[in-house]
């Protein structure tokens, strides 16, 4: 059973992925930004990033940053994450992960950069931060070493759908007198959201936004952490709750009341 949602978790983390519009430009200026970083020359650092983050790129800063970089050999190094799209003013944006893979650690580092139509990029945020497991291997979905609130809320995301499947059923095999399409159309949707980081194990809530089926999972690539969502089947509560009035109105027959006219 594991491996079977494991597969399945792998192949929509790639069919995700391949959603990505390629940049091997700006992929290029991103890791040559980040050359520059670790052969700590600041002053082409400087040159590169967006006026607004010039003042809080000093050398003390960019030496923290560099300092997860050893002077040892290089291993490995991978795009992890490349995110590109063009917003509604034709101002593109990029955001690129790279993990570097040494001896005796990892290193990760995200360049975020724009490029207004008919200018040059700018990068406008980077960072980096040490780990001492490689991002595919951290983010690998796995039940080993999970706690009660993994379990729990993997429990939530499966059944919550169920529960909305099965009062959608019965919905439409119940007598209703109206509207039984707005019914429908109520179950169908999950109220608000928690949404929780498998690998973490973050909870996050947001109140006002609505899920298909009350529940879904997204792994944006596979070394992306899983993030679980589940929300409140506030439609399908509500059914139960009214349900032998709606019947009720539909099997007691109308009666009318005539008044004669003794004149």
């Amino acid at each position: 059973m594991r491996a079977l949602i494991s597969t399945f978790l792998i192949l929509c983390s790639i069919a995700l992925g391949n959603l990505s519009d390629q940049a091997p430009n700006e992929v290029a200026l991103a890791e040559s930004f980040l050359d520059d970083l670790i052969s700590k020359d600041f002053d082409a650092v400087r040159s590169q990033v967006s006026p607004i983050l010039q003042e809080q790129c000093t050398d003390e800063k960019l030496s923290e940053l560099a300092s997860i970089f050893p002077s040892e050999p290089l291993i490995g190094l991978e795009l992890i994450e490349n995110y590109t799209s063009t917003l509604s003013n034709k101002v593109w944006r990029g955001h690129f992960t790279f993990e570097y893979e040494y001896d005796s650690h990892w290193a990760v580092a995200t360049v975020m950069m724009v490029r207004p139509e008919g200018e040059k990029e700018q990068i406008i945020g980077f960072n980096t931060y040490r780990t001492n497991l490689s991002q595919l291997e951290a983010n690998r979905f796995t039940f080993e070493g999970k706690t009660f609130k993994h379990f729990g809320m993997l429990a939530l995301t499966l059944i919550v759908p169920i529960f909305i499947i099965v009062t959608l059923v019965v919905c439409f095999r119940t007598p209703i007198a109206k509207k039984k399409w707005a019914w429908i159309a109520f179950i169908f949707l999950g109220m608000s959201a928690l949404k929780f980081n498998w690998t973490s194990g973050e909870f996050k809530f947001l109140l006002v936004t609505v899920n298909l089926l009350g529940s879904g999972f997204i792994k944006a690539s596979v070394y992306s952490p899983l993030i679980l969502t589940t929300s409140l089947p506030l439609g399908a509560i509500f059914f139960w709750i009214q349900r032998p009035k709606l019947i009720e109105q539909t099997t007691t027959p109308s009666t009318e009341v005539i008044e004669s006219d003794d004149d």
